[in-house]
């Protein structure tokens, strides 16, 4: 809906319809902005006003809720540049907070390079198939929902030309009506699945849901950055490898607390943001911790416990021999108790890892809680190997040829 960077109009507060004032809305990157003159100066220390409602051209009825006010610009004339946090879009009707509806649309291109979606051709009639559709459909009865992840083709024409387009779609349908709080966290959920199988959860185009009252359908807006586009190589699973597994894992997220907990503190260290590599390995040693926690079925819940039920994974995908498994045991949970506990003065540099081991240590143990997860969820061993193998390539293939690229003459020669 949101298509242009700007777009004209007039707001007003709802308590006071009749002191319209012109707008332009601003929309970049996933966020609104509204520049006017509708302020109330007597309320200057107040920056957030619940609702402002508003009529502009080319999209309809417009409320905005939750609006920041980041700017006052005094002079002449005074401005105010307002930062909406949700921004419903409907043809004639404002948006209420109490409104809930069975049917929600999530407008979601961002899943086509990773379905691999092109166009079809058909070799024996010559022509290129732009009518078909492929639909994934996952009921979720102790929520009473069904996600639909749907795949289709379409020309579009216009007054020049035919515009062929792919397009692909997320579908939440509920048994009742539930507001549209439930179904952002819902859609929410479904984000994380996408970023922990691909390593990068793309922003929605947009957010819609059917008006019970019209029968139409309205469009909102919101911050969805959770990742922005962030993008991990070392979560990848195709498609086309992982679609008949997708049932479990979708009823797992949605109905398994533990399942979508570990998820959630896997996917913590994706989000966007620089993070040390010691703290990038706190979070990974936690999650491993909390997978084992909930997973185990060792009477020893332990690190070094831990360490001794996954020995086989982690010498597998770090390339260790017994000797050296021991000495890993040790110097990891030493470095963990450096860095979580600051036992600083119980350890030399040389009895932790390096901060650039860091980096790929928890590389590796990411790698083995989601093998772990994925596993619970009864995935095929075709995927699971072809995780392993990434694992593998990560730990061992980028740390070599980044220790190369990372050489520092000046310091690798003072520390000798």
């Amino acid at each position: 809906m949101l298509n242009k960077e700007k777009y004209h109009g007039e707001i007003w507060f709802p308590e006071r319809e009749e002191e319209r004032c012109f707008c332009v809305l601003f929309y970049k990157d996933g966020q609104v902005f509204l520049e006017t003159n509708l302020g109330t100066p007597e309320r200057a220390h107040v920056n957030k006003y619940e609702k402002i409602l508003g009529s502009f051209t080319g999209l309809g009825c417009l409320t905005f809720i939750d609006c920041e006010l980041n700017l006052i610009s005094s002079g002449a004339i005074i401005s105010y540049i307002y930062e909406s946090r949700y921004t419903f879009i409907h043809p004639e009707e404002f948006f209420s907070p109490e409104l809930t509806t069975k049917s929600y649309r999530v407008s979601y291109n961002g899943l086509l390079d990773w379905r691999r979606w092109n166009p079809c051709f058909v070799a024996k009639e010559q022509i290129i198939n732009y009518g078909r559709e492929e639909s994934h459909v996952f009921e979720i009865a102790h929520k009473n929902l069904s996600v639909e992840m749907l795949f289709f083709s379409r020309l579009n024409f216009d007054k020049n030309m035919t515009i062929a387009q792919n397009y692909s779609k997320l579908r939440l349908n509920y048994d009742i009506d539930v507001p549209l709080g439930r179904a952002i966290d819902d859609y929410e959920i479904f984000q994380k699945l996408i970023q922990f199988l691909t390593g990068s959860a793309p922003r929605f185009n947009s957010f819609g849901y059917l008006c019970p009252i019209s029968n139409e359908w309205g469009t909102v807006y919101f911050e969805d950055n959770g990742y922005k586009e962030l993008k991990t190589g070392y979560f990848l699973i195709e498609f086309r490898d992982i679609v008949e597994h997708l049932p479990a894992l979708v009823n797992l997220l949605y109905t398994d607390e533990k399942f979508l907990f570990c998820i959630e503190r896997l996917l913590d260290n994706h989000i966007d943001g620089r993070l040390s590599h010691s703290k990038r390995f706190t979070n990974s040693i936690s999650t491993f911790e909390a997978f084992c926690k909930n997973y185990t079925e060792r009477s020893n819940t332990k690190l070094n416990g831990f360490f001794e039920e996954h020995k086989d994974l982690i010498c597998e995908i770090m390339n260790f021999e017994e000797d050296q498994f021991k000495i890993f045991k040790s110097k990891i949970a030493r470095s963990r108790n450096y860095h979580v506990h600051a036992n600083i003065n119980d350890h030399g540099s040389n009895d932790i890892f390096s901060d650039f081991e860091l980096l790929y240590l928890s590389f590796a143990l990411d790698s083995i809680v989601a093998i772990g997860l994925l596993k619970h969820a009864n995935v095929s061993t075709k995927v699971i190997d072809k995780f392993i193998y990434l694992g593998k390539m990560t730990y061992g293939g980028m740390q070599s040829l980044n220790r190369e690229l990372r050489q520092d003459s000046i310091r690798d020669w003072s520390a000798n």
